[in-house]
């Protein structure tokens, strides 16, 4: 088995923690990972921490210096694959912010080339299977990255793979408020809202009264899965939560849209000021932690008939307002519609439910059409769209 580790935005690993340097739980989970498994595991650290000054800022706010930490771990996975003795055959892997983003980027690359034989183009496996895949926060990660748009990545993959994955994993922070850091849903994974900024969740700004929390749980799910995690080495927290975000600039709009089908942490609690989920949100639950489902198939086709016409119906009207407008929805936006509406499925019980949805698909595209118009912009881009959500809360059944 090997554990490949990317972790955040100028991230690196520190081998003694002070007031000023603090690891992420990226470093603490591959430091357990690494200790069970009497084994080096691969970690490489954030965009930007390579670099002087000048680069540190380019890599934080472009992303640069991706592509040569995909080909390291690239090569390293092929290499672990044809080490004497039948090699690393389990494939564990971990993210945290932009490195999230860069993880499921080599999830994309393992799945497209399959495994080769070192140094050559010669496939001897095509169809790896990815164990786990871990994530806190994923972030909108390369081109104008500042612009928190997900249309921007030019070239890049931020989905979960449709198959040969076992188990996917997605901590998000509630309290995040940069625009910069809108975060990327994950169809198919199990995903779950933790109290918290982006740092509070995936670690390495000092609070970890918030960030163990979702340190806990991920080990926690790691080890379920299979994974070497030794229960000494998991951190442990008690009931109530009395740890606050700790946020880099205090804005006062929130960034981040939690619907009433998403699922909460059970220490989640209401905390004045910061953003609290709906009351109907599930919650995950402290003996949920050790409980693994695999990550599901999200494809169109897997669901039941009548949920079918229902997504088909209401991106019909979605697709209609667009063409009266006579504006294009771009893929990526479309994408973001489909995830929508499939989200807000358990809503929509009724024929009168399914109209309020077409009525309500029809005023977010013509939201998200004047938000484009204004900027201007020539076609809707995603972040159009999550600006008209956030324009028209209680838009039942598609926003609270």
């Amino acid at each position: 088995m090997a554990l490949y580790a990317f972790d955040g935005t100028w991230n690196t690993k520190k081998d003694t923690e002070d007031e000023t340097h603090h690891n992420t739980n990226v470093v603490k989970l591959h430091a357990a990972y690494e200790k069970a498994s009497g084994k080096k595991q691969y970690y490489i650290e954030g965009v930007g921490a390579r670099w002087d000054m000048i680069g540190a800022a380019l890599g934080g706010v472009f992303g640069l210096g991706e592509r040569p930490r995909l080909n390291e771990a690239y090569i390293r996975l092929c290499e672990n694959w044809a080490a004497p003795g039948g090699g690393d055959r389990l494939i564990d892997i971990i993210g945290f912010s932009r490195g999230s983003a860069t993880a499921l980027d080599f999830c994309r690359r393992i799945q497209e080339k399959g495994i080769c034989k070192p140094n050559t183009d010669e496939v001897v496996e095509a169809n790896p299977t990815i164990r786990f895949l871990g994530l806190w926060d994923v972030v909108a990660s390369f081109g104008l990255a500042n612009l928190g748009n997900a249309a921007l990545n030019f070239g890049h993959t931020l989905k979960i793979p449709q198959k040969n994955i076992d188990y996917c994993f997605h901590a998000m922070a509630l309290d995040e408020r940069r625009p910069s850091f809108l975060p990327i849903r994950l169809r198919g994974a199990c995903e779950v809202w933790f109290r918290g900024v982006h740092s509070d969740v995936g670690g390495g700004n000092g609070n970890t009264g918030l960030s163990d929390i979702a340190l806990k749980w991920m080990m926690s799910k790691a080890k379920a899965a299979g994974l070497p995690i030794d229960d000494a080495d998991i951190p442990t927290w008690t009931p109530p939560v009395t740890a606050t975000p700790h946020p880099d600039v205090k804005l006062p709009i929130p960034v981040r849209i939690v619907a009433t089908v998403d699922r909460k942490h059970y220490s989640v609690a209401t905390l004045e000021g910061w953003t609290n989920p709906p009351d109907a949100c599930p919650a995950e639950s402290a003996a949920d932690e050790t409980n693994v489902t695999k990550a599901g198939d999200v494809s169109v086709a897997s669901l039941p008939l009548e949920q079918r016409v229902k997504l088909a119906s209401m991106a019909e009207a979605a697709h209609a307002q667009a063409d009266a407008l006579e504006m294009t929805l771009d893929p990526a936006t479309y994408d973001q519609f489909m995830y929508l509406f499939e989200t807000r499925l358990p809503l929509i019980t009724t024929d009168a439910n399914l109209i309020a949805g077409r009525n309500a698909a029809q005023v977010l595209v013509g939201k998200a059409v004047t938000n484009a118009r204004h900027a201007p912009f020539p076609t809707v881009a995603p972040v159009f769209l999550t600006q008209a959500i956030f324009q028209t809360p209680g838009l039942f059944p598609l926003t609270d």
